[in-house]
C-alpha cells in the first residue's frame, strides 16, 4: 500500500576506499527536496547518473502519465507536448546508442486495460512507434537493452489471452 508523501530514493554504488583495498558496494539513501509524487508499478531507467521515471499507480489507484528526470541530484517534472496514456506495470530500457527511453506496454488497472504500444523518449519528446507487428498487450514484463546486438530485448510475459499463472 502507498503511502501519500513517502518518497525515497536509493542509489547502490561503489566507494574506493583505498588503491590497495576491494572496492565497497553499498545502497546509500537520498532525501532530495523536489520528488516525484509516491508511486507504485512504474518503470524507471537509467543511463550514465540520469533517470527518467514514467507513470505509476498513485494514491487511490490513479495512473500517471507524468515523466521525471533524475540528473544524479535532484529530480525535475518534465512537460513533453505529447505523453503515452496513463499506465502501470510497463515495459522501459535505455538505448544506449540512439539516446532513447524505450516504452512498452502496461495496464490501465482494469483487467481487461493491457496495453502493446510501444513509445521512445528523446530527453524531450514522446514519440508513439507505429510497426507492422508488435508483441501482444501485457504487462509486468522486462525488458533490456543488448549492448553487443544493439537491440532492445523484450522479456516474455503474460500476455492478455494466457492465463495469470503462464508457466512460459
Amino acid at each position: 500500500m502507498l503511502r501519500p508523501g513517502f518518497h525515497l530514493l536509493w542509489i547502490i554504488g561503489t566507494t574506493l576506499l583505498s588503491p590497495s583495498l576491494p572496492a565497497q558496494v553499498q545502497w546509500n539513501k537520498l532525501s532530495p527536496a523536489v520528488s516525484p509524487p509516491a508511486v507504485s508499478d512504474h518503470v524507471m531507467v537509467g543511463f550514465l547518473g540520469r533517470a527518467w521515471l514514467f507513470g505509476g499507480a498513485g494514491a487511490g489507484s490513479s495512473l500517471s502519465n507524468e515523466t521525471w528526470l533524475w540528473n544524479g541530484t535532484t529530480w525535475s517534472k518534465l512537460a513533453p507536448k505529447v505523453s503515452p496514456a496513463a499506465r502501470m506495470r510497463s515495459a522501459g530500457a535505455y538505448d544506449t546508442v540512439r539516446g532513447k527511453f524505450v516504452l512498452f506496454g502496461g495496464s490501465t488497472g482494469l483487467s481487461t486495460g493491457l496495453m502493446n504500444d510501444t513509445w521512445e523518449f528523446d530527453g524531450t519528446t514522446w514519440t508513439q512507434i507505429k510497426t507492422l507487428a508488435a508483441p501482444s498487450a501485457r504487462n509486468d514484463t522486462a525488458m533490456a537493452y543488448d549492448t553487443v546486438r544493439r537491440k532492445v530485448r523484450l522479456l516474455r510475459r503474460r500476455a492478455s489471452t494466457e492465463p495469470h499463472h503462464s508457466p512460459r
